[in-house]
C-alpha cells in the first residue's frame, strides 16, 4: 500500500510539472467517458434495466390485427380479450387498459387529465400494490363503482400527499368518485413510449366494458393486454395457444365479417420490455457505438501523448534503471500515472455526464420510453468506473511496457542527444493516428447520412399547409353531453363562434389531426376485385380541409347539407384512388363500412382529397377516408365507451400569427360550457416539427459526435506531428543547411500527415461499408452507400488533416539550421 502511495504521490508531481500534458489528458478522456456514460444511462433504462416489476420476464404484452387485411398489431378488442382470458391456460392471469382523457373539476378552473381505465386484477398482474388504500374489486369493475385510484405523483403534487386522502371525493367528467387507493411510487403506467394506450396516467378508474364493447365484433381495437406467464410456460408455448384459441374464436365472429375471404384474426405475444421500448433500441445502440468510438479515439490521443511523453523520458527510465528499479517497477509507475489521469478523467467525466442527461432529456423526444428512470444510477456508475479502467489499459499499459524497456548505456546517450524516436515508435504512433481518422470517419459519414436522411424527411410534403394554423381541443363530459343532439348543437355552435373570430380566414373540426390518424376502419368497395381495404379514417366539420389547406383533386368537400337525412357521402385520399381506381373516375362509386355483407349502408364517394400524412412523416400513405361529422348516427355519438365523437379537434388558419387567437378561441369555449377545460393547444408548424423530434435527436446528438471526433482526430494528428518534428529538428536543420527550402520542408511534413490521414481514410470507407448495413433502415430515402455523405465526410476530413498539419509544418519550416546544429 505504501508503495502504491509513494507511486501515486510521485504521478501527481510529475503532472505538477507538466501542467498542459495533464489538463489535455484529463479533459480528453472526461468527454469521451461522460459522452459514453451519458449515453448508457439512457441504453440502461430504456433498454436494459428490468422492468420495475416481480419476475418481469414473466410479464407479456398481447396484440391482435387481421394480417391479410393489411391490419396489424393493434390492442385488442373487448370481446376478443375476454375469450383469451376464459379460456387461456397458459397465463396465470390477463389484465387490459386504455388510456381515457378526464375533465377533473370540483377545485379550481377545471383542467383536463390524462387517465387510465384497468381492469381490477391490473395491479396483482403485476404484482403490485398501492402504496395507500387498495385496488379495485371485481364486483366494482363489473358494476361501474364511481371510484378512483390516484398515482403517486399526482397524489404528492395536487393533494399535498395528503394520508386521509383514502375516502374523499374527486370528480371526473362530471361524476364523482370515491378515492378507494394510491398507486406506489415510481409507478408510471401506462408507461410512456410508441403505441398503443402509451401515457401515463394521473387517475385510474375500473374500466367497466359497456354492453356495446363487450359485443363489439371487429370494432374498438383499442385495449391493452399485459399478462403474466405461469411458472414453466414459455413464451412459443403461449404464443401456440393463443393462435390456437383466437382461430377457435374467429368463428364466432358475425357471419357478415367472416365472409370476407380475407378475414382472419391473430394474436402476438411478445414481452412487455420490448413493447415498452418499441422501435428506439437500435437508436440507442446505434448513438451507443457512436460515443464509444468517440472513447476510443480520445483514448488513441492520450495514448499518443503518453507515448510522445515516454519518448522524452527516456534518459530519467535510464537513471532509475541504472539505480536499481527493476522493469516491473517502471511499468508500475507508469501505469499509475496512466490510472491517476483515468481517475481524475472518470471524476470530471461524471459531472459531464449529469449536465448531459439534463440536456438529453430536455431535448429528447416526448415519447422516448422510460424518461423518469434515467439517471447514474449503481450500475451507470459502475459502468463509468470500468471505462475508466479500460481507458487506463488501452492509454498506459502499452507506453508503460514500451517506455520501460530501456537500456542504460543507450538510453542516457539517447538523452544527452535531446531523444532520437525509433523507427517502430514512429510506426506505431502513425498507426494510431490512421486508426483515429478511420474511426472519425465512420461517425462522420453515419452523422452525414442521418442528416441527408433527416433533410429528406424536411423536405417530404406532410399534405397540409402548416404554418398559420391553429389547433386546439376538448371533450365533452358524457355526463352533460348524453344525447347526439347535444353533442352536434355544442359542436355546432363552436364552429360558427370560432369562425367570426377576428382574422380567422378558415374555421373546421375533426375527430383526428394530421400526423395522429388514431381511427383505422375496415371498408368495402363496390364491385372492386380486392374488396376491403384497412384506410385511416377522420369525421369533420366545417371547413377542416380549407382550415389545414388540403387540395381538393376532384369533385367536392363537403357541405352544411351534408347532414342527418341526405345522401350519405365519403371522401377518399389519392392512395385510395390510385389502388382501387387506377384507370377510372372514383366520383359516383360507393363504400361500405365493414365487409361486403355488413349491414352498414353505402356511402357514396363525391371527392377526392390530396393524401395527407396520418402518421409519421417518413410512413408511406396510406388509404384514407373523411366522413361529415353530422350524418353520423345517432347511436354512434352516444356510445360511452367511445370518446372519439365526443373528442373533436379545432382548426383555425388565420390571417395573423396563429398564437394571436389562442384568447379567443378559449374564450369561445368558455361562453358555451365554463366547465369545460380546452386542451392540447399547438399549432401545426408545432406539431410538424413535435412528428420530426425523435429524427432529429438522434441526428444532432450524431452530429456533435461527429464534431468531438474530428477536433480529437486533429488534435491526434497535430499532436504526433509536432512530436515528430520535435525529434527530427537535427534532421531538418541539416536538411535546411544543405540547400532545402523552407517550402520542401513543409511539403515534407505535409506529406507525412497527409499520408497517415489518407491511410485512415482509406480503412474507414471499408468500415463505413460495412457499418451503414446495420442502421439502413433507420435512414429515410437515402442509401447506406449514399456517394455524397461519404465523398462529404472523406473531404472534411481531409481538410481537418491539412489544418492539423499545418502548425507543426509551419514549425519545421522555422527552423533555425544554426541553432539546429548547434544544439548537437
Amino acid at each position: 500500500m505504501n508503495s502504491l502511495l509513494q507511486d501515486l504521490g510521485l504521478a501527481l508531481r510529475q503532472f505538477r510539472r507538466a501542467p498542459l500534458f495533464t489538463a489535455i489528458a484529463v479533459l480528453t478522456l472526461a468527454l469521451g467517458i461522460g459522452a459514453c456514460t451519458a449515453i448508457f444511462s439512457l441504453v440502461d433504462s430504456v433498454l436494459l434495466r428490468p422492468l420495475a416489476y416481480p419476475n418481469p420476464s414473466q410479464l407479456v404484452y398481447l396484440t391482435e390485427g387481421m394480417p391479410k387485411m393489411g391490419f396489424n398489431d393493434v390492442a385488442l378488442s373487448a370481446p376478443d380479450f375476454l375469450y383469451l382470458q376464459q379460456h387461456d391456460q397458459s397465463f396465470s392471469e390477463m389484465a387490459v387498459y386504455q388510456n381515457q382523457d378526464f375533465e377533473l373539476s370540483g377545485s379550481g378552473n377545471p383542467q383536463r387529465i390524462v387517465g387510465a381505465r384497468i381492469s381490477s386484477n391490473l395491479f396483482s398482474v403485476l404484482g403490485i400494490s398501492p402504496a395507500l388504500g387498495r385496488a379495485f374489486t371485481g364486483p366494482e369493475d363489473q358494476q361501474h363503482a364511481p371510484v378512483a385510484i390516484l398515482s403517486f405523483r399526482e397524489w404528492q403534487q395536487r393533494f399535498a400527499a395528503d394520508p386521509t386522502i383514502i375516502g374523499r371525493t374527486v370528480t371526473l367528467d362530471r361524476l364523482p368518485r370515491t378515492v378507494v387507493g394510491v398507486a406506489p411510487k415510481g409507478f408510471d403506467f401506462p408507461a410512456g413510449g410508441p403505441g398503443w394506450n402509451g401515457r401515463p396516467a394521473a387517475f385510474f378508474v375500473p374500466i367497466s366494458f359497456s354492453q356495446g364493447e363487450i359485443t363489439g365484433f371487429g370494432n374498438m381495437f383499442n385495449n391493452s393486454v399485459i399478462a403474466r406467464l405461469k411458472p414453466g410456460v414459455s413464451m412459443a408455448q403461449a404464443q401456440s395457444e393463443v393462435s390456437t384459441l383466437i382461430e377457435q374464436f374467429s368463428k364466432l365472429y358475425p357471419a357478415e365479417i367472416r365472409s370476407d375471404p380475407k378475414f382472419s384474426l391473430a394474436v402476438s405475444v411478445t414481452p412487455l420490455r420490448e413493447q415498452v421500448t418499441g422501435n428506439i433500441g437500435p437508436r440507442l445502440l446505434l448513438l451507443q457505438v457512436a460515443v464509444f468510438l468517440l472513447l476510443v479515439i480520445a483514448c488513441v490521443d492520450i495514448a499518443n501523448l503518453f507515448l510522445a511523453r515516454a519518448t522524452g523520458r527516456q534518459r530519467e527510465m535510464a537513471i532509475r534503471a541504472s539505480m536499481g528499479a527493476t522493469r516491473m517497477r517502471l511499468i508500475r509507475q507508469l501505469t499509475t500515472e496512466a490510472l491517476a489521469i483515468s481517475g481524475l478523467g472518470l471524476l470530471l467525466g461524471l459531472v459531464l455526464a449529469s449536465a448531459g442527461i439534463r440536456l438529453l432529456l430536455l431535448s429528447a423526444p416526448a415519447d422516448l420510453p422510460r424518461a423518469s428512470e434515467i439517471g447514474i444510477h449503481p450500475g451507470v456508475f459502475a459502468f463509468s468506473v470500468a471505462l475508466a479502467l479500460l481507458t487506463t489499459l488501452l492509454t498506459g499499459v502499452a507506453p508503460a511496457l514500451r517506455a520501460s524497456r530501456v537500456h542504460i548505456s543507450e538510453g542516457l546517450r539517447e538523452g544527452t542527444r535531446g531523444g532520437g524516436a525509433g523507427k517502430q515508435r514512429h510506426l506505431l504512433l502513425g498507426g494510431l493516428v490512421a486508426a483515429q481518422f478511420a474511426i472519425a470517419l465512420l461517425v462522420v459519414v453515419i452523422a452525414g447520412l442521418l442528416i441527408r436522411s433527416y433533410l429528406h424527411l424536411m423536405q417530404t410534403d406532410p399534405g397540409f399547409e402548416a404554418q398559420n394554423v391553429l389547433t386546439m381541443s376538448t371533450t365533452l363530459p358524457i355526463r352533460e353531453y348524453s344525447t347526439a343532439p347535444q353533442i352536434r348543437s355544442f359542436y355546432e355552435d363552436l364552429l360558427q363562434r370560432a369562425a367570426a373570430i377576428p382574422g380567422t380566414r378558415a374555421a373546421g373540426l375533426g375527430t383526428s389531426l394530421p400526423l395522429n390518424v388514431t381511427e383505422h376502419d375496415i371498408y368495402s368497395v363496390e364491385g372492386a376485385s380486392q374488396s376491403t381495404v384497412t384506410t385511416a379514417h377522420t369525421w369533420t366539420i366545417g371547413d377542416y380541409f380549407g382550415a389545414l389547406g388540403v387540395s381538393l383533386l376532384h369533385g367536392r368537400f363537403f357541405t352544411p347539407a351534408d347532414r342527418n337525412g341526405s345522401q350519405l357521402v365519403i371522401l377518399i385520399n389519392q392512395t385510395f384512388a390510385r389502388k382501387f381506381f387506377p384507370h377510372t373516375n372514383p366520383l359516383g362509386h360507393r363504400l361500405k363500412a365493414g365487409t361486403l355483407d355488413s349491414k352498414e349502408p353505402w356511402k357514396t364517394i363525391v371527392g377526392v382529397v390530396a393524401d395527407v400524412k396520418s402518421g409519421p412523416l417518413q410512413d408511406q400513405n396510406e388509404p384514407e377516408t373523411y366522413s361529415p361529422f353530422m350524418q353520423e348516427p345517432d347511436s354512434s355519438l352516444t356510445i360511452s365507451a367511445i370518446d372519439e365523437f365526443r373528442s373533436l379537434s379545432l382548426v383555425l388558419r388565420t390571417s395573423n400569427a396563429p398564437e394571436s387567437a389562442i384568447g379567443a378561441a378559449r374564450a369561445v369555449f368558455h361562453d358555451l360550457d365554463p366547465s369545460l377545460p380546452v386542451t392540447d393547444i399547438h399549432t401545426m408548424s408545432d406539431r410538424l416539427s413535435q412528428s420530426l423530434a425523435p429524427q432529429r435527436f438522434h441526428t444532432l446528438l450524431l452530429t456533435a459526435f461527429g464534431l468531438v471526433a474530428l477536433l480529437l482526430a486533429a488534435a491526434g494528428i497535430g499532436g504526433v506531428l509536432g512530436y515528430s518534428v520535435a525529434q527530427r529538428t537535427r534532421e531538418i536543420g541539416v536538411r535546411m543547411a544543405l540547400g532545402a527550402s523552407r517550402g520542401g520542408v513543409m511539403l515534407l511534413v505535409l506529406r507525412q500527415g497527409i499520408t497517415l490521414a489518407a491511410l485512415g481514410c482509406g480503412i474507414g470507407v471499408v468500415l463505413c461499408l460495412f457499418a451503414a448495413r446495420a442502421f439502413g433502415s433507420m435512414l429515410y430515402q437515402t442509401t447506406t452507400h449514399d456517394v455524397l455523405s461519404f465523398s462529404l465526410g472523406i473531404l472534411v476530413l481531409a481538410v481537418v488533416a491539412v489544418i492539423a498539419c499545418s502548425i507543426p509544418a509551419r514549425r519545421a519550416s522555422s527552423v533555425n539550421p544554426v541553432d539546429a546544429l548547434r544544439q548537437e
